[in-house]
């Protein structure tokens, strides 16, 4: 994964009111390297570093919970991209969400510094439809970014990001993760989310290299305004290329 460009957005630009944290990160991915992206995805999963912080109950559910998600998934990805049986270039919507969840996060702890939380499949109970968040973050000023990532292989995934998100801001999913985050981020951090003290990262596949009519499309977007709510805002394309 490349960064290639990091940005604060004026939003006044689009003709909307001024915000202190709007940022747009750009990264590539080269479709050659998905194999190697593949294992890379395998290595993030199987990261249990994190574990290293916490109590020895804590850290024994949290490891009961991530070892079988762990197991599955990297099963899944070995079968399906790392085997003789792959066809060079392929990538399919399940591996997509994946990429685009980890360089997103990934592109906020190297290009800003955030603070990396463990994936919310790791440490979440798996409800069938709709379970929450894909990734998280702890940014620089002690606030809990929430991360949607949508991949389309053949659109761009912005509309998709932004109306989930607000989907889960009128269901309050911010709150019900609030028990695990206090622990795996910070507490000020999660007693900052009652305060609506919190940000938000949209990740989403892009299939055209015109990143600024893209952006501009999304900043245009309806939904995106419900984020504008928010102390921080992050806008993270994932290009293919």
């Amino acid at each position: 994964m490349n960064i290639v460009n990091i940005q604060q957005i004026d939003l006044t630009h689009y003709g909307l009111p001024s915000h202190p944290c709007v940022f747009e990160l750009d990264t590539q991915i080269s479709s050659a390297e998905i194999p190697i992206e593949a294992m890379q995805i395998i290595t993030w999963l199987q990261d249990t570093s994190w574990l290293a912080t916490l109590d020895d109950i804590d850290k024994a559910n949290y490891l009961a919970c991530a070892e079988p998600t762990i197991r599955d998934l990297c099963n899944m990805i070995t079968n399906e991209y790392l085997s003789a049986s792959y066809t060079p270039g392929n990538l399919k919507d399940d591996l997509g969400e994946y990429l685009v969840s980890m360089n997103a996060q990934e592109a906020l702890v190297q290009g800003l510094t955030h603070t990396k939380i463990p994936i919310a499949e790791l440490w979440k109970e798996q409800i069938k439809g709709n379970p929450g968040f894909d990734f998280h973050t702890l940014s620089t000023s002690d606030i809990i970014v929430y991360g949607e990532a949508k991949y389309k292989s053949t659109q761009n995934g912005y509309y998709d990001a932004f109306n989930q998100i607000r989907d889960f801001i009128n269901d309050n999913k911010m709150s019900r993760e609030l028990r695990h985050l206090r622990v795996l981020a910070t507490e000020n951090a999660a007693r900052n989310v009652l305060t609506d003290q919190l940000g938000f990262a949209a990740a989403f596949s892009v299939n055209t290299r015109n990143l600024p009519h893209i952006i501009e499309n999304a900043i245009k977007y309806p939904t995106f305004s419900a984020l504008l709510n928010y102390p921080e805002v992050y806008l993270i394309t994932v290009e293919i290329v």
